[in-house]
């Protein structure tokens, strides 16, 4: 498949970075809990909203940032598994040199030349599946999209379960599975449908005892009805397990998602 990844807060430390930079030369302390919205300048006093982009100009708040843990040893292993890895960004002009070059020393298996992409509108690169942590990137997208949880994107902010192709993580080490749980999901919607053999015959003939739910004539988990033509159960698929699926007229929707570890 062909995965893009953001670099701000996916790769790098970079609001992290910015609020450290911002109490240095302003004395105003910002933790990320403060930050309830992607644009930091909405939530810094008054006086200091207007240029506050120019912080993102200075190196030394570039030197500040990290790298996001678990992130390089992840990538490394998507990308020996086959998959294309990219980069995507929306960045001041001036700082893609820098990203470019941080990319070269931290990805050192990848061809940066080739797999740098910025963009202020992420929803037109031609990918399988995006890592972010803006809402903005992932709505209306036509590729699946990773949601790397952070204040400015949390539930009470912005509910993913209302959409078909988000899915929100809590760090790199859950990334992994969760892009093997979509490939399944992605391969049985293009070339297959998970289908409950005795439900489909008859959705309406369904007892208490539970049923076999298959992919490709195996057994994935299994069914079972609770109330009128209602189902739930559960499915495992690799690291995943897939929980509170309903069934209504043959169509299953997931209502769960929880990550073994």
């Amino acid at each position: 498949m062909i995965i893009g990844v953001d670099i701000d807060n996916c790769i790098l430390s970079t609001t992290e970075a910015v609020l450290e930079q911002h109490y240095v030369d302003t004395g105003e302390k910002l933790t990320l809990d403060n930050i309830k919205s992607y644009y930091i300048e909405n939530h810094v006093s008054e006086d200091y909203k207007y240029d506050f982009h120019l912080i993102f100009l200075k190196k030394e708040m570039w030197k500040r940032a990290k790298v996001i843990p678990n992130c390089v040893e992840v990538i490394k292993r998507l990308h020996n598994q086959g998959h294309k890895i990219y980069f995507v960004t929306s960045t001041e002009a001036k700082n893609v040199a820098k990203k470019a070059s941080f990319l070269k020393r931290t990805f050192p298996f990848l061809d940066i030349r080739k797999c740098l992409i910025t963009t202020h509108c992420k929803q037109m690169i031609g990918v399988d599946i995006l890592i972010d942590d803006c809402v903005d990137n992932v709505v209306g997208a036509d590729y699946y999209s990773i949601l790397l949880d952070y204040p400015w994107n949390s539930t009470a902010i912005f509910d993913e379960a209302e959409y078909d192709n988000i899915y929100r993580v809590f760090d790199w080490l859950e990334v992994e599975p969760m892009i093997e749980y979509i490939q399944t999901l992605k391969n049985s919607n293009e070339n297959k449908t998970i289908t409950s053999e005795d439900s489909t015959k008859n959705p309406k003939v369904i007892h208490s005892n539970s049923i076999p739910l298959l992919l490709d004539n195996e057994q994935i988990g299994v069914v079972r009805q609770i109330e009128n033509d209602v189902m739930s159960g559960e499915i495992s698929l690799g690291n995943l397990s897939v929980e509170m699926l309903q069934i209504n007229d043959n169509k299953y929707e997931v209502k769960a998602i929880r990550i073994k570890h």
